[in-house]
């Protein structure tokens, strides 16, 4: 009931985000949810594209543990 209170302060919009964005934390509580919204983290785009590890000499690859 907490999380559904949150949208009377923040809007559905916001909240659906704060949720989507605590989903994908793995932390579905209200304090995550409700953190999220008052730091504004529901605004902040996730990056869903990985760049890859730059090469150097100090880094192993996989065929290391082989």
């Amino acid at each position: 009931m907490g999380v559904l209170q949150c949208s009377k302060k923040y809007g559905n919009e916001r909240l659906e985000a704060a949720c989507s964005k605590a989903i994908t934390m793995k932390s579905c509580t209200y304090s995550t949810i409700s953190t999220i919204l008052k730091n504004g983290q529901d605004k902040i785009l996730a990056s869903t594209t990985s760049k890859p590890t730059p090469r150097h000499e100090n880094l192993r690859g996989s065929e290391a543990y082989v």
